[in-house]
């Protein structure tokens, strides 16, 4: 399954969040793979998209972040999933 998430970072622990970013890259635990990420500069925003068939996973890697961040995700699906959705 893919995985979009929308992160923001909260902006007191704005500092915080990017002296992690940096020391580990915010990198996904094994078992999620990162297909690409993207940074709003002009308001501390950002998207990742992730590959992962355990949700779990999913949860305990927000998880991590969520003391620094606010994180939205949704399942989201091609335009060939899509296509199998509408029969």
């Amino acid at each position: 399954m893919k995985f979009i998430s929308k992160y923001t970072i909260r902006p007191e622990h704005r500092n915080e969040a990017i002296k992690r970013f940096l020391e580990g890259g915010g990198q996904p635990p094994e078992g999620i793979k990162l297909l690409g990420r993207w940074h709003n500069t002009s308001d501390r925003s950002g998207y990742s998209l992730v590959e992962a068939d355990d949700a779990v996973a999913m949860g305990r890697w927000s998880h991590q972040w969520s003391d620094v961040l606010t994180i939205e995700t949704s399942i989201v699906i091609d335009d060939e999933e899509f296509l199998k959705v509408l029969g």
